[in-house]
């Protein structure tokens, strides 16, 4: 008998942005909400998809604390825990990727 895996879905969550162009971090907390009604098992959020070379620090730090703020409280109402797999890095040398990680702690 074989070993069983089950790992579930983890979609990339695109992140959204409003017609001046600014992180729509409400619309961002929609999609999370969206995703954890919708069964996923995780996403993934502020990663190394495209859009997040575009963005600031800040914007980076703020998009990850809407994203992981939002499953806790999905997670403590809904008595489910969703994962996020998130690094909102784009820095090059090590020691500016610890810095960015760190901002995002």
């Amino acid at each position: 008998m074989g070993i069983k895996y089950n790992f579930g879905a983890y979609p990339t969550m695109i992140t959204p942005y409003t017609d001046d162009g600014k992180v729509d971090y409400e619309t961002a907390r929609k999609y999370v909400r969206w995703y954890y009604e919708n069964g996923c098992d995780g996403i993934f959020a502020v990663c190394q998809s495209s859009e997040i070379f575009y963005l600031s620090l800040e914007e980076r730090v703020k998009l990850n604390k809407s994203v992981y703020d939002e499953v806790n409280k999905l997670s403590e109402n809904g008595g489910r825990r969703m994962t996020v797999v998130s690094s909102g890095h784009v820095s090059d040398t090590l020691e500016e990727q610890a810095h960015e990680l760190n901002m995002i702690l």
